[in-house]
């Protein structure tokens, strides 16, 4: 891990590690979402790399916590719903004809 010897060193490490920032957006599907934790290191990540964030979809099947995401994020898309409504193909797949 870089040479660190605890989380601490490595998440002070000034070096970084995403790459030369380009300017370009990070953008993220936040999928099983929550209220956005994930969201929300890949947002410090992108600022502390000088790098926009833009969340383009999330999705959840509890609304509460939906709402909170899309309160705090506002993503280009949103769904409150089952996962396997939306995504009927397996991860890391070509899109299905309905995705």
């Amino acid at each position: 891990m870089l040479g660190c010897k605890s989380d601490k060193q490595f998440l002070n490490l000034k070096t970084e590690i995403l790459g030369v920032s380009n300017g370009v957006a990070l953008r993220t599907a936040d999928i099983y979402a929550g209220c956005g934790g994930l969201s929300l290191g890949c947002r410090e990540a992108a600022k502390e790399s000088g790098r926009a964030f833009k969340p383009i979809v999330a999705i959840d099947i509890d609304s509460e916590a939906m709402s909170t995401y899309v309160q705090n994020f506002s993503p280009s898309l949103s769904f409150t719903e089952d996962v396997r409504r939306i995504i009927d193909g397996v991860s890391g797949s070509e899109p299905t004809e309905s995705e």
